[in-house]
């Protein structure tokens, strides 16, 4: 694992930035407590996760960084009014711009991928941001589930709010808010209820897709089921997602985590998929550690009067959500056990990874402390606001690395300056057997610890994300920042050529860097190009290739 200072960087740029907004956006109470008061306790939470009279601080930020959270609900007439007003746009944009892309402007934090962040840049968008909230709620009783209807646009921090209000939460709840409906059903997602529901895209029972032409075609897997099914894993090139009828899934308010330790890969793998086959549980993921260390983790959501004796954690305000695995694994260590378990809310829970990106923080000490985390609270520790103030941040960092290693070479580290590094986020699906030495693999151009996500494959729904004939594949993810190799995106390509030879997969949304031939054969390209000639004939959306491929080539397909 590679260790680092958080650099001089961390303290000349965030530290104050920290102070400043601290200072500006908190009631005198609360800044009193940064300088040194006693700390806050800790505030009462509602069922949907908001700290009673502190919600305004998440439009707050929101609002500084360009990033406004939408409103919870969407009249029908409203939708219908904005999808036509989409449909003008999307005519002059044919007269004006071809091909042209979805306007994320606003949704910066889903462009992680070189590929996608020049083609955004380069090209003309259409604005679709009005189509954000819940069109409809339909509770059947008998069933214990409900079909929620909502605009494209809609952010799945407020659809959970809405439906944990009412009992329900979506099957997949992506585990940062700057998710939206449309793109986790255009590109991929999963998290760690993807053990018995696969993929967001397998829960959608219908949706509105607006074709390159300006018609509005209803789908589902009845329904120009085709259509339907060409959507997953297509990005936005074949037609965008207007708005879509999800089921959802009754859930608890609170709900119990288990996390179990293993001295290896191989076990912790062998537990997770055992527990993907229990119907006690409602979520399984774990960690990766080392060759020597991993965890497997499982939550049930329970009644209040069954979890009355189990410690409670609160996001973000009790640190990162890795740090207190750690710390309760330490504790339980030095009384003889290796397991522990503590119970949180289900909201708290389901955007555990959300408060810090998963552990993309960690080189700001600052951030993992208890009390700097009361004071800042879910208004500032979500990734909306993170990624929107932490990529600028990085820009600098790296601007100032790279001169100074240019200046003084490896004498930069005695001024605390870290050499520049490559930016590795990365989703990779291989078979479950694989991810022992896949992961060992992966160490050599990745950064410790992985995060492993069991998703259940769901066979026909994808055509362009084609899967293994197995129950499962295990999504194991890369986050983090290593010292940049030979050449550009030396460890992304690295990574790449890795999974190619596991004959893995992996989504779309970061750097991609395999060749346009192997794309076409992994990916299906040959349905993919029937799909497109006959949905965007004049070739008014990008080809799925050119918007995300990291070092765009000619093609050589014949």
């Amino acid at each position: 694992m590679r260790r680092r200072a958080s650099g001089l960087w961390a303290h000349l740029v965030l530290w104050p930035a920290l102070l400043v907004s601290t200072t500006l956006v908190l009631p005198a109470s609360h800044s009193a407590a940064l300088r040194g008061a006693s700390g806050p306790t800790k505030a009462p939470r509602t069922p949907d996760g908001r700290d009673e009279g502190w919600s305004w601080t998440e439009n707050l930020w929101a609002q500084l960084v360009g990033t406004p959270n939408g409103p919870s609900v969407l009249r029908l007439e409203d939708y219908q009014n904005c999808v036509a007003e989409v449909q003008d746009q999307l005519h002059q944009l044919r007269l004006k711009s071809r091909p042209f892309t979805l306007d994320q402007a606003q949704n910066a934090a889903s462009l992680y991928g070189a590929g996608r962040m020049e083609y955004q840049r380069e090209h003309a968008s259409l604005n679709i941001r009005k189509l954000c909230g819940v069109i409809s709620f339909d509770e059947d009783m008998s069933s214990g589930t409900a079909l929620v209807n909502v605009g494209a646009k809609t952010d799945f921090k407020s659809l959970t709010r809405f439906l944990l209000k009412r009992g329900f939460i979506p099957p997949v709840v992506p585990e940062v808010d700057t998710v939206t409906v449309g793109g986790a059903i255009s590109g991929l997602v999963m998290e760690s209820s993807s053990f018995r529901y696969g993929f967001l895209h397998n829960a959608v029972k219908s949706m509105d897709v607006l074709l390159p032409n300006g018609t509005v075609v209803p789908c589902s897997r009845q329904r120009n089921m085709e259509l339907f099914r060409a959507i997953p894993h297509s990005y936005g090139t074949l037609g965008y997602v207007l708005s879509a009828t999800l089921t959802a899934v009754a859930a608890q308010q609170e709900l119990q985590v288990t996390v179990l330790e293993f001295p290896s890969i191989e076990q912790a793998v062998e537990k997770i998929s055992d527990m993907s086959r229990s119907r006690s549980v409602d979520f399984v993921d774990g960690i990766i550690y080392s060759q020597d260390r991993a965890l497997a983790i499982f939550a049930s959501m329970q009644p209040p009067e069954a979890l009355e004796a189990l410690d409670t954690v609160v996001m973000p305000d009790d640190g990162r959500f890795i740090d207190v695995l750690g710390q309760k694994l330490r504790e339980s260590e030095e009384a003889g056990r290796r397991k522990i378990a503590f119970k949180m809310s289900t909201f708290d829970y389901l955007y555990r990874w959300d408060c810090d990106i998963f552990w993309s923080t960690r080189r700001v000490d600052a951030l993992g402390q208890p009390e700097v985390r009361r004071i800042l609270g879910r208004g500032f520790l979500r990734s909306k606001i993170l990624w929107a103030v932490g990529s600028r941040v990085r820009d600098a960092k790296e601007w100032v690395s790279q001169a100074m290693w240019q200046l003084l070479g490896d004498r930069g580290a005695a001024f605390g300056f870290r050499p520049p590094t490559e930016r590795i986020i990365q989703d990779l699906g291989v078979r479950f057997d694989q991810v022992p030495s896949f992961a060992k693999g992966l160490e050599a151009h990745g950064e410790l610890p992985f995060w492993m996500c069991p998703v259940r494959v769901v066979p026909g729904e994808q055509p362009l994300f084609p899967l293994p004939d197995v129950p499962h594949i295990m999504d194991v993810a890369c986050f983090g920042a290593v010292p940049c190799g030979d050449e550009e995106l030396y460890h992304n390509k690295g990574i790449d050529r890795l999974l190619e030879e596991f004959d893995g997969q992996k989504a779309f949304y970061s750097d991609v860097t395999f060749s346009r031939e192997y794309l076409y054969k992994k990916y299906n390209g040959a349905e993919y190009d029937q799909l497109k000639a006959k949905l965007d004939p004049d070739g008014v959306l990008p080809h799925l290739y050119d918007k995300v491929l990291a070092v765009p080539a000619p093609s050589t397909r014949g």
